[in-house]
């Protein structure tokens, strides 16, 4: 079996590869972001009280299953190869990464890890800055590249001389269908709810579909390209503001800074291809765009044209960069027109794609399909279907930017400040957790003491919304970035009604996370300890523990009639339902009793038992989801990983059993496990009899796993478990009633009686009942809590519900 690399280990494996001396101490191990496991080794040659220190980065594909990883990094290893042995391309080095050794038992890439560099995206996230010096360099040595293996069908065949890879050759085009359109009833376990509508938008428009199909057959496979170039792949040095580009076209050595440094870097290879040198291009306006898109305030409460006043990086503001890199490119690369003529059309058209696959990127990682990913897709289909049009949009007037290379004087480098922080935290928090006094609601827990801290201890002075024991939020602040004086002005221009919508907005959330979900509190809490790092993580998901839950789940999966055969292709069918459209294989995908397939005829699909809803897990019973057309409830259980563990072996087990229409959501990442709702169960309000008996055996296992607090105005059931009823809109319970609590706070004078007396009243205003406030309006609902008196030593028959005799 391949050795699954860990950085308690990762000396040994240096030694054992004879890329280290026994003598050679390792001084740090840091993970750094990707799909792959990243380890960056900083090592003292001869010992920590000698001379030299070398930087490594040992990467490793996600081991999947026992059978180790699934990519070898073995087409990655060539390009370093070709670069190192031909004379004509070896003078890309220093905008390239250095191959040191590749292990191909074990799937494992050393290279050399150059110091003095800046992930692009962190680099622009925390500077707040867009040199188009930058897009300029980047232009170059693309087009570089581009032109140094353009048709050169013996650099094809010394990189690909099997002419395989895991896709199938690398000199063919790619597929953009499959993963739109050749979808199975795996999506379920794949995909949210609220992400299906994504493929649902894609299959009802044709235009999207016909013009991704011109794309595809238009792809050119002519030249060597990275295939996934994104910001976190392309490196920065910290001395480009002393870098002054040249002339173009221009040699290689014009991107070197004095010390032969490139001014950027290309990393990451492993997806490289031999094909369309558009496709390059197109991803890293992909990438500007995504920034310019991510900084727009989309919410429900805000029109899409205030969102773009309210962008934190304005298109206009990226504009200079995207026309300096796409100049760039063509004055190093002319003769590129002469094969595409349309060349910059046909850019765009790619970033379209690219745009794309930002959606489907979001929903592979479990970010939920909402206002952000519709204007990606709006985005995406104007450039995939009118390049044209949208040329003066993405570059504006290019002539106006920037006259032939000519550019500005870039800045000195004491000018720019990058302040890293601001990719990492969004708000100012108390020095360390131990300073910081324990709220007295959360010493003591209940609704009046969580009600008493909120109005005695939460200050509203726009822009600044605080409690004196989490973090400072200023509202100005967009999308994680602090506010430049640039941003602030343009946010203090809006109308005073945007601006009081916005304050809503940002305090609702800043109460959910204080109050319901207690994230501010698990964020002083966690404690920063010396981390391992294993080889045990997939599209950020810790394996260990999906697997662990996974196998509690008894569930066998849920019927869902009603699906239409829409075509017969062979021995599978095209079913639809809802505007979805699937693929199945009748032999398993099928319930049992459905009939023979035929274009019309209605059929039942047994969906997956499981899916991912943005930081969950969610099991669905074998009886499906709870009826929209039924008074349902939450569960909110404050309980550890193993308490949730334990939580879905017994009630997947009888929820089941009892053919109960439920979902039971638990965290997926083991830090998060601290908030009050770290799992939820969701059920129909005629099963709770049930429930509660079921809750009464397993209580005394799980008594050790649950803490207080619950969620605010959640009724307590026992310690740890908050019972609300679940209001059947798409806001949900929590921000729901925070967003009561929110207007009743802007709405009252700033001390705990008006604040007290707002809050009833603007209770009253929605029909809720103020001393059942976890009641839906106008319910008469009865929920008994646990009778702990009861429960007693009865763990034993908890156990029987799911082993019986």
């Amino acid at each position: 079996m391949p050795l699954r690399l860990e950085s308690s280990t990762i000396l040994d494996y240096l030694v054992q590869q004879g890329l280290c001396g026994p003598d050679d101490e390792v001084l740090s191990v840091k993970a750094l972001p990707g799909k792959n496991l990243n380890l960056l080794v900083q090592i003292s040659t001869g010992g920590s009280h000698h001379g030299m220190t070398t930087s490594l980065l040992v990467k490793q594909a996600p081991f999947r299953d026992k059978e180790g990883p699934k990519q070898s990094f073995l087409e990655e290893w060539r390009i370093y190869q070709l670069l190192d042995t031909d004379d004509q391309l070896r003078e890309l080095q220093p905008i390239m990464s250095e191959g040191v050794n590749y292990d191909a038992t074990n799937g494992i890439l050393v290279l050399r890890f150059v110091e003095g560099y800046w992930d692009l995206g962190k680099f622009y996230a925390g500077a707040q800055q867009f040199p188009a010096h930058i897009a300029t360099a980047l232009g170059t040595g693309l087009a570089t590249l581009h032109r140094a293996t353009f048709q050169r069908q013996d650099y094809q065949l010394q990189l690909a001389p099997e002419c395989t890879r895991m896709e199938g050759d690398r000199g063919d085009g790619p597929d953009f269908f499959s993963e739109l359109e050749n979808l199975t009833p795996d999506l379920f376990r794949r995909v949210s709810l609220d992400g299906l509508m994504f493929y649902k938008l894609y299959q009802r428009s044709a235009h999207l579909s016909e013009a991704l199909s011109r794309l595809q057959a238009d792809y050119t496979p002519c030249c060597l390209i990275h295939n996934d170039l994104k910001f976190g792949n392309i490196l920065v040095h910290q001395d480009w503001p002393r870098w002054e580009p040249s002339p173009l076209p221009t040699s290689m050595a014009a991107l070197h800074l004095s010390d032969q440094q490139g001014v950027i870097r290309v990393i990451d290879w492993e997806q490289w291809a031999w094909g369309d040198p558009a496709f390059d291009v197109g991803a890293i306006i992909t990438e500007y765009l995504r920034v310019w898109l991510q900084s727009l305030a989309l919410s429900r409460d805000i029109d899409l044209a205030v969102s773009l006043q309210l962008a934190a990086v304005p298109l206009q503001t990226l504009q200079p960069s995207l026309a300096a890199l796409i100049k760039a490119y063509l004055a190093q690369f002319p003769a590129i027109l002469e094969v595409f003529p349309d060349f910059q059309e046909r850019v765009l058209r790619f970033a379209g794609l690219g745009l794309i696959e930002v959606i489907q990127e979001r929903l592979f990682y479990r970010e939920p399909f909402g206002n952000l990913e519709i204007s990606i897709l709006q985005v995406a289909r104007s450039l995939l279907c009118h390049p044209e049009a949208a040329m003066s949009t993405v570059f504006g007037d290019l002539d106006s930017h920037c006259s032939g290379i000519e550019l500005p004087d870039s800045p000195p480098s004491e000018m720019v400040h990058v302040d890293f922080s601001k990719t990492h935290c969004t708000n100012s928090h108390p020095a360390s957790h131990s300073e910081v006094f324990l709220p007295r609601w959360l010493q003591h827990y209940s609704l009046d003491a969580a009600l008493t801290d909120l109005t005695e201890n939460v200050r509203i002075d726009p822009p600044l919304i605080e409690h004196p024991s989490y973090a400072l939020l200023d509202v100005t602040q967009m999308r994680g970035s602090a506010a430049s004086e640039t941003e602030a002005e343009r946010y203090n221009d809006l109308p005073d009604e945007l601006k009081q919508a916005d304050l809503l907005r940002q305090l609702r959330n800043y109460l959910h996370d204080i109050y319901f979900s207690g994230e501010q509190e698990l964020r002083l809490s966690t404690p920063t300890l010396k981390r391992e790092y294993k080889n045990s993580t997939y599209a950020g998901l810790d394996l260990d523990l999906i697997g662990q839950i996974q196998a509690a789940n008894s569930g066998t999966g849920c019927v869902d009639p009603n699906w239409v055969v829409t075509r017969v292709e062979g021995s599978r069918y095209q079913v639809q339902k809802d505007g979805l459209h699937l693929w199945i294989d009748p032999t398993a995908d099928l319930a049992l009793g459905s009939p023979e397939g035929s274009v019309g005829t209605r059929l039942s699909l047994r969906l997956p038992n499981s899916s991912f809803v943005g930081e969950y897990y969610m099991a669905v019973g074998n009886g499906g989801q709870p009826a929209t057309d039924q008074v349902s409830f939450h569960l909110f259980f404050h309980v550890t990983v193993e308490g949730a563990i334990l939580l879905m072996e017994i009630l997947s087990c009888e929820l089941n059993r009892e053919s109960c229409p439920f979902t039971l959501k638990v965290l997926t990442e083991p830090l998060s496990y601290g908030r009050f709702d770290a799992a939820i169960l969701t059920l129909e309000s005629r099963h709770y009899v049930n429930l509660r008996a079921v809750l009464q055996h397993l209580y005394p296992r799980l008594r050790p796993h649950l803490h207080d607090p619950i969620p605010l105005f959640t009724a307590p059931l026992a310690p740890g478990i908050g019972l609300a009823e679940a209001p059947g809109d798409a806001q949900g319970f929590g921000l729901g009633r925070c967003q009561i609590l929110a207007r009743a706070l802007l709405a009252a004078e700033p001390f705990p009686k008006p604040r007290q007396w707002a809050i009833q009243q603007h209770f009253a205003e929605h029909s809720l009942d103020w001393q059942r406030p976890h009641l839906n309006p106008g319910s008469r609902a009865s929920y008994p809590p646990l009778d702990l008196c009861d429960c007693g030593e009865v763990a034993a028959a908890s156990d029987a519900l799911c082993h019986p005799h």
